[in-house]
């Protein structure tokens, strides 16, 4: 079997990847500069599990996604997108959507047949669960039916299906289509603030807080006009954005 790369290495990886963002953008990246950093008989796997933003919604193709960006940058050999639209991380059902479409639409249900010889997963996740009124829960919560409870039945379930690989869970960031609170009384910042919190229950899972990083605060008017494409989902330009954050924080290994 291939030898796989370890997550210390993942963060020399993009260390490099990330200085090199300084003097080009990072589109620009050689990609052989982050693969050679590796002997060739490795292999490098990208699961990403989540929402419309992950899918690719209201970009121009699969290139500008922030998940491909990233594994671009750190020479990944294949990324499996698991990213659908509407897609909650809790069991909940949307009212605007069939019964058919509500079948496996979160991310409860579509975890367990993702591939299993990844060495890096991303989730990123939450705004649907604001969207749709779900309670974030006790923080010991199981509840699959709550926001805290589902991220711990996800969390636990990932780390039991994956012990050799790296979680990174991601917060959801600030949109400018709908703000305050929903009808359960929560703001968006409440769902990203316990991402966060139960994430850190789990040694195995890191977290990177979108919500609150200055650079991704799209919120305002002319942020939204230059990085979202309708008030919620990023433009490539904001996918883009969204890439070299990660890429940023894995460098500095601040999670």
């Amino acid at each position: 079997m291939p030898a796989r790369r370890n997550f210390r290495h993942l963060r020399i990886l993009a260390a490099g990847v990330f200085c090199s963002l300084a003097i080009v953008s990072l589109c620009s990246v050689n990609y052989f500069v982050s693969r050679s950093a590796a002997p060739s008989e490795q292999t490098f796997v990208i699961n990403a599990l989540g929402d419309s933003i992950t899918y690719g919604s209201c970009t121009s193709g699969e290139d500008s996604i922030y998940v491909n960006q990233v594994a671009s940058a750190l020479g990944a050999d294949n990324v499996n997108n698991y990213g659908l639209p509407s897609s909650p991380v809790s069991n909940t059902v949307n009212p605007a959507l069939s019964p058919q479409e509500n079948q496996n639409l979160s991310f409860l249900e579509r975890y367990p047949s993702m591939s299993k010889d990844a060495d890096l997963i991303f989730v990123f996740g939450g705004v649907n669960d604001y969207s749709l009124n779900v309670p974030i829960g006790e923080a010991n919560d199981s509840s699959v039916h709550t926001f805290s409870g589902a991220l711990n039945t996800l969390f636990a379930g990932l780390v039991e299906q994956y012990p050799d690989s790296r979680i990174i869970a991601l917060t959801p960031i600030q949109r400018s289509d709908r703000t305050g609170s929903n009808d359960a009384g929560y703001n968006l910042e409440d769902y990203a603030n316990c991402v966060t919190s139960i994430a850190g229950n789990y040694d195995q899972v890191d977290s990177i807080d979108l919500y609150h990083a200055p650079e991704l605060n799209f919120s305002t008017e002319e942020a939204s006009s230059a990085y979202l494409a309708d008030g919620l989902h990023p433009n490539d330009a904001g996918q883009k954005k969204i890439a070299e954050y990660v890429l940023g924080v894995m460098a500095a290994a601040t999670y």
